[in-house]
């Protein structure tokens, strides 16, 4: 980011008070936060769906520009998803999941079933 005075400010990563891993702030490209409320295996599997969506392209030969160009998104968009950035758009995500010939399939956490 650029300040008005020429300089830049450093991207910021913050820890939340309680000190828990998942409880981490990220600040993204965009300035705009994570929620702190995301647990640790959420991010485990949002990073584990871009791993997946990355594998797929580059098995299918394409670059992320093309793919970029056919989900009518940025290709700095799909380095975030492949990334596994959690504040990308779902549907973003499961846009590049489709084209990539994926799918997602749900099932209840521990804690739900409890």
């Amino acid at each position: 980011m650029r300040l008005p005075n020429g300089g830049t400010r450093p991207k910021k990563r913050l820890r939340a008070e309680d000190g828990r891993a998942a409880a981490t702030i990220r600040r993204m490209a965009q300035g705009k936060r994570i929620s702190v409320d995301i647990d640790e295996q959420a991010l485990l599997s949002i990073k584990a769906l871009g791993a997946a969506a990355r594998q797929a392209r580059l098995n299918a030969g394409e670059g992320q520009a093309v793919v970029a160009a056919r989900l009518g998104v940025h290709v700095q968009t799909i380095a975030r998803i492949e990334s596994g950035e959690p504040g990308v758009s779902v549907g973003h995500m499961l846009g590049l999941l489709a084209l990539c010939g994926l799918t997602v399939s749900l099932s209840p956490t521990a804690q739900a079933q409890s």
